[in-house]
């Protein structure tokens, strides 16, 4: 069927059916379809364009608008994530036979392509850049995809050693990630200097007050050590901060798990 010429451009997927018995492997989670795609492009326009990710109609498929882009995918790979996806799409029939566009208003192209791909191409997830890995964390966390957010928190953790404390306290606090909280408060309240203006400017006040507290508490501890026993040879006491730090990562962990399990946010 031809395109109206105002159309968005259509890049189609075609499969067969060996195709599709290679994706059903998905529903239990792995491998992802590994079969040759015949590409077609359409005329561009000047309004939305439609992904790379864009299959036929068959099984049953959903047609998603991010931005100004289309996709157009299995709609079992999301459902079988997250009870988001599974009340969002209707049935699939429309009585006037129009195809449904389901729009994702609050997300980002980037983030949307990091979860196609880590859906359809699971061989390259180690290989995510920590943008791609940022984007996946950002849509997982939003929508409730559990298994997918468990995975981007996993390999950023791995990867946290060489970022910034301040970096690590912000996504922990922005991505509920308790469990990073601890040593960053740590490597914060037992360095050398204290919190500077544009570091502070990027965490909630509760935050800065309890770093500072903790900085003066250990530094005060430490110095009382000097001069009534002569023994500490270190102005920051790794260990008591550290301590201090843990207590606090707890307490705030709690608070976490209690806003989990509200579904999209």
């Amino acid at each position: 069927m031809e395109q109206p010429s105002d159309s968005p451009t259509i890049t189609s997927v075609a499969t067969t059916e060996a195709d599709w018995e290679a994706f059903s492997e998905l529903s239990t989670g792995e491998p992802a379809i590994n079969t040759p795609l015949q590409i077609q492009v359409s005329p561009r326009s000047t309004q939305e364009t439609r992904s790379n990710v864009w299959f036929t109609n068959k099984p049953p498929m959903v047609t998603l608008q991010v931005e100004n882009t289309l996709y157009k995918v299995h709609r079992i790979l999301l459902e079988r994530e997250s009870e988001y996806f599974r009340t969002l799409f209707p049935a699939p029939a429309h009585n006037d036979g129009q195809e449904v566009i389901h729009k994702l208003d609050d997300s980002k192209e980037s983030e949307v392509d990091a979860l196609f791909d880590f859906l359809y191409d699971p061989a390259e997830r180690d290989t995510y850049s920590d943008e791609k890995l940022l984007d996946l964390l950002a849509i997982s966390t939003r929508y409730s995809l559990l298994r997918i957010r468990g995975y981007a928190v996993k390999l950023l953790g791995k990867r946290r050693g060489a970022m910034d404390p301040i970096d690590q306290i912000v996504l922990a606090q922005k991505y509920d990630i308790a469990d990073w909280l601890e040593s960053a408060y740590s490597a914060i309240i037992v360095r050398a200097n204290p919190l500077q203006e544009h570091e502070a400017e990027r965490l909630p006040i509760a935050t800065v007050v309890m770093l500072a507290r903790a900085r003066e508490e250990s530094l005060t501890r430490n110095l009382l050590m000097e001069i009534g026993e002569g023994s500490a040879t270190n102005m920051y006491d790794t260990d008591e901060s550290a301590a201090y730090a843990k207590e606090t990562a707890v307490s705030k962990g709690k608070k976490g798990k209690a806003k989990k399990g509200k579904g999209k946010k």
